[in-house]
């Protein structure tokens, strides 16, 4: 047992940290076992923050001349103890996991025998790891799993194995639960799924409703560079939810449009889809009712509107606080010396990009894209 303690705080690689001295009532007494039995007790009883990282056992507690606890005369933790037996990581997604760990831990190395909350981590820290992993592998870990999953080994694996349970399959939109087949609205054209919210709640009593919001939503900075990728992964986050059809979709404007996309994915991949909604999208003439023998020539001076309509859309999705007038004064000084929409569009957004400190061809590849959309749309 233990006859007398302390528990200070020390300023720790990670933050504040708390360290317990022990003096034991008996010295011949296993300290392992001894300090796994008091984290197993202090775990249960208090949050994981208040449970000392370091356990430190000493044979008498060093005291000032008055009495009190000399902390300076404090022996200080072995750092080194948690990483006894250190194996380095081995493939290049272990070694990208493991410096993540570092960042967040703010220590030197990390091995796949290291233990999270060993080396100084807690709750706060896990979801700030939790976040991180979010960014860089496109994978959510509930804090939940993480807490299973403490050694840097241990959750390389648990991501590897159980890469389909753990990346975001969309937004719940609704508290159904059933088996029912669910209903996935691919989103409008601003990427987010709110306005399904109505429409999921009238279904609650009939299944579940799904929203896939565009990546970007999950993964900060992401940019789509083509629309086939786009389609590529609302088709691979529907399936993580559901493996197999049939399928049944929904897409408002420019969702209506992915949502044809999806379901002709879907089709060629073997699969059925049961229902395709499209609500206020405009077809594409490829899928219209009606023969059509000759469509209309659309006139150059339309083509060059719609390419700005684009434009302007693209830019002010992806450039914060640019305002749809500046974008217009842009295209207009460009108008007046160069010949083409092409070389207009081009200088604007060199313009745009070099003010906002954005990549150029990145931007080039949303317009690109959402012009490609428009088309869609508009037929």
């Amino acid at each position: 047992g233990v006859r007398e303690a302390n528990v200070i705080d020390i300023d720790g690689p990670s933050g504040k940290q708390l360290v317990a001295y022990l003096v034991r009532t008996d010295a011949a007494q296993d300290s392992d076992a001894l300090r796994e039995t008091l984290k197993t007790h202090l775990k249960a009883h208090v949050p994981d923050y208040m449970v000392p990282t370091y356990f430190v056992f000493i044979d008498v507690m060093p005291l000032t001349a008055n009495g009190k606890l000399d902390r300076r005369a404090l022996p200080k933790p072995d750092v080194a103890r948690s990483q006894q037996g250190h194996v380095a990581p081995r493939t290049e997604f272990e070694q990208r996991l493991a410096a993540l760990w570092e960042q967040v831990l703010q220590v030197e190395r990390v091995g796949l025998n290291d233990n999270f909350f060993a080396l100084g981590g807690h709750s706060l820290l896990a979801v700030s790891l939790a976040g991180r992993i979010r960014e860089t592998f496109d994978v959510s870990i509930k804090l939940h799993d993480f807490l299973l999953m403490q050694t840097l080994g241990e959750l390389a694996d648990f991501m590897r194995t159980n890469e389909a349970k753990v990346k975001s399959a969309g937004i719940v939109m609704n508290a159904n639960r059933s088996d029912n087949a669910p209903l996935f609205c691919l989103p409008p054209g601003g990427g987010g799924t709110y306005s399904y919210y109505p429409l999921a709640g009238q279904l609650s009593d009939s299944r579940p409703v799904y929203g896939l919001v565009n990546k970007a939503y999950v993964v900060p900075g992401w940019f789509d560079t083509s629309w086939q990728e786009m389609v590529d992964y609302y088709v691979k986050q529907i399936r993580m939810t559901q493996s197999h059809g049939p399928y049944n979709l929904l897409g408002w404007s420019m969702g209506g449009a992915l949502a044809i996309e999806v379901a002709h994915v879907l089709e060629r991949e073997g699969d059925t889809v049961s229902f395709l909604g499209l609500v206020d999208t405009q077809l594409p003439a490829s899928v219209g009712m009606e023969w059509v023998e000759e469509a209309p020539e659309v006139t150059t001076q339309k083509q060059g509107e719609n390419y700005y309509r684009s434009l302007i859309k693209s830019l002010q999705a992806f450039v914060p606080g640019l305002q749809e007038a500046s974008i217009v004064g842009l295209i207009e000084t460009a108008r007046q010396s160069l010949s083409s929409e092409g070389e207009v569009i081009d200088w604007v957004v060199d313009h745009v990009a070099l003010e906002a400190g954005m990549n150029a061809d990145n931007l080039r590849s949303i317009f690109q894209d959402i012009a490609v959309q428009d088309e869609i749309e508009t037929g």
